[in-house]
């Protein structure tokens, strides 16, 4: 039996997500990166992995690697942080605030993970599910989809020109 792969990014928008199906694979790439990076930079997320990982996008080396090895685990610490501090939010120990800071952080760092995946459109949905949960604002989610084809991120190859 053949596990279908959940898309997260429909529970957010299921008619940007049908738009990403039509999307050719350069096009979504660039949607990921803009969309990690929008994250990273709402919330100031700043570490040297973080810079790593947009380093190796802006490249085009996606899949597995030890920069995505160690992103992930960032991500683990991050995640484990903000659950820890909702332990502390429930005990009124700590504002809320200071969890959700957390949270977004999480979310923003999982989003540049998903910009790593192999696969370009698990990548966009993934990538934009995560950057909703950090931005928080859908005009920008939509702008992200919607933006000009040509702007940030990875530069499309292309063949190259046939010379007389």
């Amino acid at each position: 039996m053949t596990r279908q792969r959940v898309n997260s990014f429909e529970l957010v928008s299921k008619e940007l997500s049908a738009r990403l199906d039509r999307l050719p694979e350069d096009e979504l790439r660039r949607i990921s990166i803009r969309a990690a990076r929008k994250a990273v930079e709402h919330i100031g997320l700043d570490h040297p992995i973080i810079d790593d990982a947009f380093a190796a996008l802006a490249a085009g080396n996606f899949g597995d690697s030890p920069v995505r090895d160690r992103l992930m685990r960032l991500v683990e610490e991050l995640d484990e942080r903000q659950w820890d501090l909702q332990d502390l939010v429930d005990q009124n120990k700590t504002p809320k605030a200071d969890q959700s800071k957390a949270f977004t952080a999480a979310r923003a760092a999982n989003a540049v993970l998903n910009a790593l995946d192999s696969d370009p459109l698990a990548s966009a949905q993934e990538t934009l599910y995560e950057a909703n949960a950090a931005i928080r604002d859908p005009d920008e989610i939509r702008r992200l989809v919607e933006g000009p084809p040509a702007a940030g991120g990875v530069a499309p190859k292309q063949a190259p020109e046939a010379r007389p």
